[in-house]
């Protein structure tokens, strides 16, 4: 699709409304789209220029247009099918450890992709990810509403201060400069989440055993990537990567899988 042809008419592409703010649509040439409207026409361009800036990236969602009408910006992305990863949670419970490391590698390779151009997704959840399903796990990671610049010194100003952080955020919500870690914590929680088989309400306490029956070197991986000091987390997306392909190992030899 060519952005000039995604033209947003309301009464011709809205489908059905998901959330206040985002519908269901069709573009010009019958296919499915998402409709994320928004009244701060600021903010909306910077959420484009953002999704502009990784183009097709495989596990990011895709910008397909972008207009601006009446005091409102509508930002058109593909559909991404499946279920957020915290729905699949709910439906299935504890997750089996290949799928965390299935789906926990392919977040990692998005938010690789947003650090290098360098951004900070600045809101990762497992509400903001979308899993094809737990069969054959297709990840991508969505909203980069909040996601910041990082500019020359590898910190971004964050778009939103959070006094009382929930859970899923990391404890430095609450100032005003996040960096990669951030994100990192994110990953590190969502892992948690999929290991507990619940969407997880308080943070972790990793001086306790992780969840029963929970293969001990990945739990070591969960239990770095969420540090209250983001000093001792994971630096990058590809030095966790690269953390979570040694604790598989680790954990298929023990398993006498390789």
């Amino acid at each position: 699709m060519r952005e000039a042809e995604l033209r947003y008419h309301s009464a011709k592409l809205l489908l059905r409304r998901l959330h206040r703010k985002i519908y269901v649509a069709r573009s010009p040439e019958g296919e499915r789209v998402l409709v994320k409207e928004n009244a701060n026409i600021l903010e909306a361009r910077r959420e484009m220029r953002v999704m502009k800036a990784y183009g097709r990236a495989e596990h990011l969602v895709e910008l397909l247009g972008y207009e601006e009408r009446d005091g409102k910006a509508f930002i058109v992305m593909e559909w991404v099918p499946g279920k957020t990863l915290n729905d699949l949670i709910r439906k299935h419970g504890k997750l089996p450890v290949d799928r965390v490391l299935a789906i926990a590698a392919q977040i990692l390779q998005g938010v690789d992709v947003l650090h290098r151009l360098g951004y900070v997704h600045g809101d990762l959840h497992g509400g903001n990810v979308m899993v094809s399903s737990l069969k054959d796990p297709r990840v991508k990671l969505i909203d980069m509403q909040m996601a910041a610049d990082k500019g020359r010194t590898g910190r971004a100003k964050a778009r939103r201060r959070v006094v009382s952080p929930p859970a899923h955020l990391a404890p430095e919500s609450g100032g005003t400069w996040i960096d990669d870690r951030y994100d990192i914590y994110g990953v590190g929680f969502m892992m948690a989440c999929m290991m507990s088989g619940k969407v997880l309400k308080k943070p972790l306490n990793c001086r306790n055993v992780g969840p029963a029956g929970t293969a001990s070197p990945l739990w070591e991986v969960v239990c770095r990537a969420v540090e209250s000091d983001p000093s001792k987390r994971y630096p990058s997306a590809a030095h966790m990567a690269a953390a979570l392909h040694s604790a598989w190992r680790q954990v298929a030899l023990r398993w006498g899988a390789c």
